[in-house]
């Protein structure tokens, strides 16, 4: 979840009598037939350093000796084996702060904001203004998945919002809050980051406030050499990279002009041909009740053009606050993760508002060849507070969610939530499990090694 702050007006909400809902849920009984999760490793990644509703009141009610965590759940998944090392990461961003090197053997975290201060348990003025920013980008190592080890690091700029790995894995591009030359190229050798490497890219959209300045995301297509960025949360910049003769990139050159996409912008991702970009927009606008008073938001398709003539080709609205989601490996699929509102605390002005006791899956299909999107099942229930993140598994027949922790006064942990895919009807059906395996509190953000 992006560094929004939503102290700043609340005290309005006691005097709104209504705001906007979303569909209603579906709570869909527990099937307790066991199932597998398949993938040779999942990685969580845990933010430790505050609680899912600091967002709303600044309140961090820190853990006595915690620090920000990679867990590498082992195959089989959600059975017991399972390795964690420390890794700063911040859920002070969209999901985005981890990726895997293609043979999986490597990953590459970068912090958007860096721990807080020792013996700080509230911020007066919000997160936002006093979490300290982040520069950081951890490579570990995964050969050995029961003994995860840090084998480099690297300032790569400021506040780092996302990382994404080539496919060749000689390199990886970064996003950053940087006012210029806000996406960078990592440089990577033997999985090691050895080198930034600036990509001075004009922005074509001005931010409106310095808090959305920069590259806010940024996305590989499958070619290696094109890629998209979020750009004010309101805009997409599609850009190309220049070479070396040895290979490395150099250089970008924006293609086309910038598409304005939504109300609110926050994961991307490239459709399996790099034909299309899939969107979530959690339509929070940029005011600082927009993630209080919002509506439905929705997953966007947006057709990318080498001739820079890319537009919008499809929409499909969801439940309340989607921000990740993923797409399965037969690139027909998406399961869309919505927070609703389960950021926001229990007390007053904050009960005025709906949608804050339990969060909702939806599944959307995709025709790649049209861009096409289509609502096939939910929004289906389930509890926790602020689960930015899921992944399909290897095969593609169930959903890991990453659930911040649950709703209490005091929370101690985050889980791994798992839904089953039915196929036997008409159209895929989700089944919740039941299943979960604890993490650290703070989940936020996963990663399949398949």
């Amino acid at each position: 979840m992006t560094n929004r702050n939503l102290v700043a007006g609340m005290l309005l909400a006691s005097v709104i009598s209504g705001c906007s809902s979303g569909p209603a849920l579906e709570d869909r009984p527990i099937d307790p037939t066991p199932a597998r999760f398949d993938g040779r490793a999942l990685l969580v990644l845990s933010d430790t350093d505050m609680a899912g509703t600091a967002y709303a009141d600044g309140v961090l009610k820190p853990l006595a000796g915690a620090s920000d965590t990679l867990t590498v759940f082992r195959a089989p998944i959600a059975e017991g084996g399972e390795a964690r090392i420390g890794a700063s990461n911040s859920v002070m961003g969209w999901p985005g702060a981890i990726d895997a090197s293609p043979d999986g053997r490597v990953a590459y975290v970068v912090e958007t904001r860096a721990p807080a201060p020792a013996g700080v348990a509230a911020f007066k003025g919000g997160v936002n203004s006093g979490m300290p920013k982040g520069r950081l980008l951890t490579a570990i190592d995964l050969g050995d998945l029961t003994a995860p080890r840090v084998i480099g690091t690297l300032e790569v700029g400021e506040e780092p919002t996302s990382v994404h790995v080539a496919p060749n894995g000689m390199f990886a591009l970064v996003s950053r809050k940087e006012s210029e030359a806000s996406v960078a190229a990592i440089l990577l050798e033997n999985g090691g980051p050895t080198r930034l490497v600036p990509l001075a890219l004009p922005l074509a959209v001005e931010a409106g406030n310095a808090e959305d300045r920069g590259a806010l995301y940024v996305r590989l297509a499958p070619n290696g050499i094109d890629f998209v960025i979020n750009i004010a949360n309101t805009h997409l910049q599609f850009a190309r990279l220049m070479f070396s003769p040895d290979g490395l990139p150099i250089a970008a050159v924006a293609v086309g002009d910038a598409v304005p996409v939504g109300k609110w912008i926050t994961v991307l991702r490239w459709a399996l041909d790099g034909r299309h970009v899939l969107v979530s927009d959690v339509a929070w606008s940029g005011s600082q009740l927009g993630a209080v008073l919002n509506g439905p938001g929705q997953i966007l398709s947006v057709a990318f053009e080498a001739s820079g003539a890319h537009r919008i080709v499809s929409q499909q609205q969801v439940s309340l606050s989607p921000e990740g989601f993923d797409i399965n490996r037969a690139g027909d699929l998406l399961a869309v993760v919505n927070m609703e509102r389960t950021y926001l605390p229990e007390r007053l002005p904050y009960q005025v508002f709906g949608r804050r006791e339990r969060n909702s899956l939806s599944l959307i299909s995709f025709d790649a060849p049209t861009g096409l999107l289509r609502a096939v099942d939910g929004p289906v229930a389930f509890d926790g507070v602020l689960p930015e993140d899921a992944v399909f598994d290897a095969d593609g027949d169930m959903i890991a969610v990453a659930v911040f922790h649950a709703k209490e006064e005091a929370p101690q942990a985050g889980w791994v939530e798992y839904f089953r895919i039915d196929r036997t009807r008409s159209s895929p059906r989700l089944i919740p499990t039941g299943q979960r395996t604890p993490t650290v509190r703070g989940a936020h953000d996963l990663q399949l090694l398949p």
